[in-house]
């Protein structure tokens, strides 16, 4: 690493697991959900730098089940939700986490026509969901 550069370290001013989200419905206008993408039967393994970093599942159930869960959570925090994905070698692909989402079609369908620009690995995705009104549910 170059000695010249610095970590900043910003520490959060709330920390909470979305099972029990601090905040009241609706506070934010978007919310960026990030998961980790990483699977491991036995789960965390603190020798890995990539588990430390961006944590881990236990398995892809797990992970399947929870990405659900926390969508439902985060929808009911703000009208716009952003989903990023990462495809890994040992995770859950986004094909498979497609048809959890209310509009997975026409996601897939808009994903198609940009397949060769930009994303040259094709591995991370990012899609923004947003609600027509506080009583729908979440559209593209």
């Amino acid at each position: 690493m170059d000695k010249r550069s610095r970590d900043l370290v910003i520490p959060p001013d709330v920390v909470g697991a979305w099972e029990a989200c601090p905040f009241r419905e609706g506070v934010f206008n978007t919310v960026l959900f990030d998961p980790p993408h990483n699977v491991r039967s036995g789960g965390y393994d603190p020798r890995f730098a990539m588990h430390r970093k961006y944590g881990t599942w236990a398995s892809k159930t797990e992970a399947i089940i929870a990405i659900v869960k926390a969508q439902e959570e985060f929808a009911r925090l703000a009208p716009r939700l952003c989903f990023k994905w990462c495809n890994t070698r040992d995770g859950p692909t986004l094909w498979v986490l497609l048809p959890l989402f209310e509009f997975w079609r026409e996601i897939h369908r808009r994903m198609e026509k940009t397949k060769g620009q930009g994303n040259v690995r094709g591995r991370t995705f990012w899609i923004t969901f947003k609600r027509r009104d506080p009583q729908t549910a979440l559209s593209i």
